[in-house]
C-alpha cells in the first residue's frame, strides 16, 4: 500500500496529521503543532502525500485522541518500571517498531488531559548529561507513522 492510501486511512480513522519533511524527526514547518492546521481530511491526506511522495507521515497525537509510549532503551525501562511493578510486556496495544532496540505504544488518550513526560537518565560516562529512557508523549506533539522511515532508523 502506497504512502499517500496509508494517510487517507490513518484519517478516515480520526488521526490528524502533519507532514514532516524528509531527514526530519518531526514536523519543523510553522504551526505544525496547531490543531487547525493538521491533515483530517483522507481525500486532503491523499493528495498531500501524493505531491510529496519522500515526507514522512506524523500524527498530531492530542487531535488524533491519542498518546503514545516511547521506549528508548528497553533495559532500563524495564528496570524503571518493576520497581513501581509494573511489567513492560504486560503492555498491549499496536507496537511500532523501527529499531529493534526501541519501540512505541500507541493507546487511546484518557479522558483527563495528560502532557508530555520524559524520564531521563545520568550518562555513565559522564554524569553531569543525560539520556531519556522513554517518554510519555500526549498533547499536541508528533508522532511518525508506518510507513514512515525514521531518520535515525
Amino acid at each position: 500500500m502506497s504512502a499517500a492510501n496509508y494517510a487517507r486511512r490513518y484519517c478516515q480513522i480520526g488521526m490528524a496529521l502533519v507532514p514532516t519533511a524528509r531527514g526530519h524527526k518531526g514536523p519543523r514547518h510553522r504551526g505544525w503543532n496547531d490543531p487547525a492546521n493538521a491533515i483530517t481530511d483522507p481525500n486532503i491526506a491523499y493528495q498531500s502525500c501524493s505531491l510529496h511522495p519522500d515526507y514522512g507521515l506524523g500524527v498530531l497525537l492530542g487531535p488524533s485522541g491519542l498518546v503514545s509510549f516511547d521506549v528508548d532503551h528497553v533495559e532500563h525501562t524495564r528496570l524503571v518500571l518493576q520497581h513501581f511493578g509494573v511489567d513492560l510486556e504486560a503492555f498491549t496495544g499496536p507496537r511500532i517498531v523501527g529499531n529493534p532496540a526501541k519501540f512505541r505504544l500507541v493507546f487511546r488518550a484518557p479522558s483527563q488531559v495528560l502532557r508530555h513526560r520524559t524520564l531521563s537518565w545520568p550518562r555513565q560516562d559522564d554524569p553531569r548529561k543525560t539520556f531519556a529512557l522513554f517518554e510519555l508523549r500526549a498533547g499536541n506533539v508528533s508522532d511518525m507513522l508506518p510507513p514512515s522511515i525514521h531518520v535515525s532508523t
